[in-house]
């Protein structure tokens, strides 16, 4: 019986053992891994202080592991309020106390030489045993490129339209659904009908 008891020990012994050295394993191919990928890895604590910092986070915002670690990320890579206008030190906060909320995200974030950026955002909670959020995992792409070249069709497409809208010929134009998009000045003053009623 005793003998029982202690094969059964063994055994038990054993498969912790292998247990522990797989979860030493899995942690190791993990933390590669995310160390490893070509996009912003980062986690959070519920004060908004950064715990992990991956290496491509640290190249794309320019501060290594040692300078961000324990720093809060409103003022390192979040500035407090956008170049529109919203308050991210708020969404911060309700990023921690409503992650759902933010499951994606877009925002401006900066870099440390003050260059502003636009980063597309997945977030997730991590909860503890207890089943309270202990962390944020944030991964980001950079979407500043888009952005800018969002930005320089947005204005193309501005000037285009103020262009045709002061011609003198009366001018309209459809999309490929057949829908009006544009009537000029010179068309309402032909048909006497508002381009709102229109386009």
């Amino acid at each position: 019986d005793t003998d029982f008891q202690d094969d059964m020990l063994d055994v038990l012994d054993q498969m912790a053992e292998k247990i522990a050295s797989q979860m030493r394993e899995s942690r190791v191919k993990y933390r590669d891994l995310v160390e490893n990928a070509s996009c912003i890895i980062f986690q959070m604590d519920t004060q908004g202080k950064i715990t992990f910092f991956n290496r491509y986070a640290q190249e794309f915002f320019g501060y290594s592991e040692a300078e961000i670690l324990g720093r809060s990320i409103v003022g390192t890579i979040t500035p407090a309020t956008e170049s529109t206008g919203r308050d991210l030190k708020i969404m911060m906060q309700e990023l921690v106390s409503h992650p759902e909320r933010y499951t994606d995200n877009e925002n401006e974030n900066i870099r440390r030489n003050g260059e502003l950026v636009w980063v597309a955002w997945t977030n997730r909670a991590i909860y503890d045993d207890k089943n309270r959020i202990s962390e944020i995992l944030c991964i980001g792409i950079d979407r500043t490129e888009q952005k800018r070249a969002e930005e320089v069709l947005k204005n193309s497409e501005q000037r285009l339209a103020q262009i045709i809208d002061f011609l003198p010929d009366p001018t309209w134009v459809i999309d490929s659904d057949g829908k009006v998009v544009t009537w000029n000045q010179a068309m309402e003053n032909l048909t006497g009908v508002a381009a709102a009623d229109m386009v």
